[in-house]
């Protein structure tokens, strides 16, 4: 391991080592919350309930599960514009949430304000035990890793738009940037979840851990990583749910300048800039120089 490359000095790797007992336990914790929530989910479907019901249970019991999930990963969680939200659900029609990437803890985060949500995954991620079986629940879609341009962006049009979103269903949660930043910047949307025209929720996450960065950024160690985060004091989790973002009739007709818009709202809540032309690829070539700890 190169604890150089990581931003982590030899005392805070020996202070690792030395709790590791505490991370095993926290581990293990959000292991069994998991299965929790996994078993839950099941449990609800196979009640039966009317579409209405059953979701507002299933948004209920995810919202509790995930919330305690943050906690146990330490973080005290701050929600903003919870409001927003609830207008959003009570207008029963389908709609977006967009967030921004950061951490390999976003969509549990998303997941603790929003409940139960669908989303686009690879196929292989419906076979990785608890999270493919949550997943499926929540009405996610399983697409082959060979799926790319048009014939992605129309599974995701077809699934944002289904008329059971608000109804008997989660809505669809999207990270635009598709891939996870430094924090100290918005990426460039991709414009694939936008194709739709749908109003979207912009939900604005910000981890706070003290002098570490827990941004998931080349050169990382996902134990060590996880490690430091665990044992990282006062941590704190803001979500910030914006109003809902009616697209006008330039930005149905321009997905581009719609995901655009809307990144530069959410960077102007997060005092960032949003990056123009900075695609993914591009980004984990600039992540690779990036450091671990704040400069």
């Amino acid at each position: 391991m190169d604890l150089k490359s990581g931003g982590i000095g030899i005392v805070e790797a020996g202070m690792v080592v030395f709790l590791s007992p505490l991370v095993a336990i926290v581990f293990v914790l959000v292991l069994l919350e998991l299965v929790l929530l996994a078993v839950a989910v099941k449990v609800v479907l196979a009640l039966n309930l009317v579409p209405e019901r059953r979701l507002r249970v299933m948004r209920g019991v995810s919202r509790t599960l995930l919330s305690l999930l943050i906690r146990t990963l330490g973080f005290r969680l701050k929600v903003r514009g919870r409001e927003n939200l609830e207008a959003a659900e009570r207008r029963r029609k389908p709609f977006v949430v967009i967030g921004n990437h950061t951490t390999f803890f976003d969509s549990f985060a998303a997941g603790s304000v929003v409940g139960c949500f669908q989303s686009v995954a690879r196929q292989d991620v419906a076979a990785i035990p608890l999270m493919g079986t949550i997943a499926r629940a929540w009405g996610s879609t399983f697409i082959d890793r060979s799926a790319r341009g048009e014939g992605l962006v129309k599974v995701i049009t077809e699934k944002a738009s289904d008329p059971d979103v608000g109804v008997g269903k989660g809505p669809m949660l999207l990270f635009p940037e598709g891939t996870t930043s430094n924090g100290q910047c918005l990426l460039s949307f991709r414009s694939g979840g936008f194709v739709a025209g749908l109003p979207v929720l912009p939900m604005v996450l910000r981890f706070r851990c003290g002098p570490l960065n827990p941004c998931w950024v080349a050169p990382h160690d996902n134990f060590m990583l996880f490690c430091r985060i665990v044992l990282c004091w006062r941590k704190t989790l803001e979500v910030h749910v914006l109003p809902l973002h009616h697209p006008s009739a330039e930005e149905r007709a321009d997905p581009k300048r719609y995901a655009s818009n809307v990144a530069d709202e959410m960077a102007c809540v997060l005092g960032v800039p949003a990056l123009k032309g900075w695609n993914n690829i591009d980004a984990l070539e600039f992540n690779k120089g990036l450091y671990n700890f704040v400069g």
